[in-house]
């Protein structure tokens, strides 16, 4: 009698970024909670003197604060980095939703090395993979980048300065969707969702485990971009990634 072999699926991973609910606002920040199951290590990197100060979220919580734009050759930036202890934030062949709350600065582009505004991001259009959330010229955006091609779906309107918004695309297969909300008080209403079908295949990295970064764009090696660094400016909420099993 031959026995059936049965399979396990590889649990749900989450990333789920906070701060101390008791960071004054203002503060530099220096310790970061990561709330979900995933196993990483979470700090913030910075060039010219860039922080990430504690910054309200739309209910008054603690959130992140990217700095903001300077039209100078060489201006300061800083960035969250998440550096998977175990590559759990893989997600190969498998759904996944990515989630960012954010509120855009009045002026955040100009500059060649801060003329972009990244959000969430894994990989480097270069790679063999990447997933990101971006807000480039305030239009939100989701790509993925796969062994089988890559997809992108942008959002039909802008987000306007000044205003908090989710931002959440989720993988399906072949499908990826881009839902971005509004948020106003305790309430929400939603702008707008668009979505794209295409090939992704896995979203894997075979060179060295490049980290996930908040708020900008790292080279592999963690260290942030010089020459385009893609600084997001303006304030960020609750960064999230689930990789479903």
């Amino acid at each position: 009698m031959t026995s059936a072999t049965t399979t396990t699926p590889a649990p749900t991973v989450e990333l789920q970024l906070a701060l101390p609910f008791d960071a004054r606002v203002g503060a530099i920040v220096e310790r970061i909670e990561q709330l979900g199951s995933a196993d990483v290590q979470v700090d913030v990197v910075s060039l010219r003197d860039g922080a990430v100060r504690v910054a309200p979220d739309r209910s008054g919580e603690p959130a992140f604060g990217l700095p903001p734009f300077q039209d100078v050759p060489n201006p300061p930036r800083a960035a969250i980095r998440v550096t998977p202890l175990d590559d759990a934030l893989t997600p190969g062949n498998r759904d996944f939703t990515m989630s960012v709350e954010a509120r855009l600065d009045a002026r955040s582009t100009g500059n060649p090395v801060d003329n972009g505004d990244n959000l969430l991001q894994r990989g480097l259009a270069s790679d063999e993979s990447q997933f990101k959330i971006e807000l480039d010229n305030a239009r939100p955006m989701c790509r993925l980048q796969g062994s089988e091609g890559a997809v992108e779906v942008r959002a039909h309107d802008r987000v306007k300065a000044g205003t908090w918004y989710r931002i959440t695309c989720v993988r399906e297969g072949d499908l990826l969707t881009l839902s971005v909300t509004t948020l106003v008080g305790a309430g929400s209403q939603e702008v707008q969702s668009r979505e794209v079908t295409g090939p992704v295949g896995a979203i894997t990295w075979n060179q060295a485990t490049p980290p996930l970064s908040v708020g900008a764009k790292f080279a592999p090696g963690g260290e942030l971009i010089r020459s385009a660094t893609d600084q997001f400016n303006g304030q960020v909420a609750n960064p999230v990634l689930r990789i479903d099993e």
